[in-house]
């Protein structure tokens, strides 16, 4: 009975040392997650005025530099 209970007492160790790992993840995601919101925030409203007073000329930047596939060849 004592090795069982030894051995549940390194599981229930272990298992809160991942738990623990998995709270600072999830809290360092959330908070890189803010972060690049309030990026995306601050240019979004540094670009609207732009584009709400030239809407044509922002869909004409748009297509231009609209989604692209950039194929980078591994060296040899």
């Amino acid at each position: 009975m004592v090795i069982i209970s030894d051995k549940a007492r390194s599981a229930r160790r272990m298992a809160d040392s991942f738990a623990e790992d998995a709270r600072d993840t999830i809290d360092r995601a959330t908070d890189r997650a803010a972060d690049t919101y309030a990026a995306a925030r601050h240019v979004a409203e540094r670009v609207e005025p732009f584009v709400r007073g030239r809407p044509y000329l922002s869909l004409a930047f748009a297509a231009l530099a609209g989604p692209r596939v950039v194929y980078v060849k591994p060296r040899d």
